[in-house]
């Protein structure tokens, strides 16, 4: 089936190779079946938004509007120091960040791998020996399939992102359940899935 108007892209927010495939609305229907005939026979089949998100966490890939606010939240804070060029001559924002990187960077980016089976909600609370040191950031923690554990995206104090570092995540009802820093993104940390 030949579907006109298409614009195919290889991008995509999973951490995987992906393409994005795009049409007007009177040609999603033609476009679906297109792809969704063949895909079959070859036993694929179509998944949904949860899908990516816990690909996205995996790969440790930011969320703008949950994970990370601009002009609110520190880059710093988002492992997005390779984004700023601090020796560049000048940039809107450069006087703040070289203050902020010449003060030390308080807070990090880390994946933690959560005991139990029950997801924390977004932004609860992660703690260390009682204290308050960071949220969870990524909107939906959950199990992972690629690495078989409960995990969620966190920022916490900059001190505490050693791999193996004992957390605690609070849950909804006012537990809280034993968590670890693990390796930030967990899954293909050097990003060469979507470059394959």
């Amino acid at each position: 089936m030949r579907v006109p108007g298409c614009l195919v892209s290889r991008t995509g927010y999973s951490g995987e190779l992906g393409y994005e495939i795009y049409t007007s609305p009177e040609n999603a229907e033609r476009l679906w079946s297109a792809l969704l005939d063949p895909g079959q026979s070859l036993g694929l089949r179509p998944y949904g938004l949860a899908a990516v998100e816990s690909l996205r966490i995996e790969s440790g890939l930011i969320f703008l509007g949950y994970d990370y606010f601009p002009a609110y939240t520190s880059p710093f804070h988002m492992n997005l120091d390779r984004m700023i060029k601090l020796e560049k001559p000048a940039f809107l924002g450069k006087d703040a960040l070289a203050a902020e990187h010449a003060a030390g960077i308080t807070h990090r980016m880390v994946t933690i791998v959560i005991a139990g089976e029950e997801a924390p909600d977004y932004n609860t609370p992660v703690y260390r020996h009682g204290r308050e040191v960071g949220r969870l950031l990524s909107p939906s923690a959950g199990r992972s399939p690629t690495v078989d554990r409960m995990i969620g995206m966190a920022c916490i104090e900059s001190e505490l992102i050693e791999v193996g570092t004992p957390l605690e995540v609070a849950l909804s009802d006012g537990r809280t359940v034993p968590a670890l820093v693990d390796q930030y993104p967990i899954y293909d940390p050097e990003k060469t899935r979507p470059r394959a």
